[in-house]
């Protein structure tokens, strides 16, 4: 059996003993962080950087993967109302698909995977 330990590091700024973290519990269980950080590794894996927008605080980073877009989502200014393409799938940070009304979502300051 091999064992992985993974760290964060993220920021500079921080005192020296808070400069990085690790991404395990102290049970070795992943941290809720560390999965969504796979997830979205997984998600944009050989994915190429299309561009960003801002609206009134809403954040869309958009990257094509396989001929097909992906758009990360969130708000910086409280929960915005976006209106998917028709046919769009949603997922959260953690991986969990989202059900959504009438080709609109509310965004929140957690990000969302749309394609």
């Amino acid at each position: 059996m091999r064992f992985f330990q993974y760290w964060a590091v993220p920021e500079d700024t921080m005192l020296p003993r808070l400069k990085s973290m690790s991404l395990l519990e102290f049970d070795n269980a992943l941290r809720p962080k560390a999965v969504a950080w796979a997830i979205t590794g997984w998600l944009l894996r050989d994915s190429e950087t299309e561009g960003f927008e801002c609206r009134n605080g809403l954040w869309l980073l958009h990257f094509t993967k396989d001929k097909q877009r992906i758009t990360v989502a969130w708000s910086e200014e409280g929960t915005k109302i976006l209106t998917l393409p028709e046919g769009a799938e949603v997922l959260t940070m953690m991986g969990n698909h989202v059900k959504f009304a009438s080709g609109k979502i509310y965004v929140g300051n957690e990000p969302i995977f749309i394609w």
